[in-house]
């Protein structure tokens, strides 16, 4: 009879483990598909911001303008 009662037990423990297990998986789930999406709108951000960059380049370059990045808007020097 303890033997029984001890063989329930432990498959009680274990089916209890498994469905941890499975909870635990689905919730990764939902986060890599969270992860996945902000990933996605990052690259599209990525892409479009040095997309923009590349313009403002572009049309300093024909006006025959540059633009120092090491100084404000006033053309001083940061920190100067």
């Amino acid at each position: 009879m303890i033997e029984q009662s001890l063989g329930n037990k432990i498959i009680e423990l274990s089916e209890a483990h498994l469905l941890n297990v499975q909870r635990e998986t689905q919730n990764l789930e939902v986060r890599k598909n969270e992860l996945e999406e902000q990933i996605s709108a990052l690259k599209n951000y990525l892409t479009e911001a040095a997309e923009d960059v590349t313009i403002a380049k572009e049309q300093n370059i024909k006006v025959g303008t540059t633009v120092d990045p090491q100084s404000n808007q006033d053309g001083n020097l940061v920190g100067h």
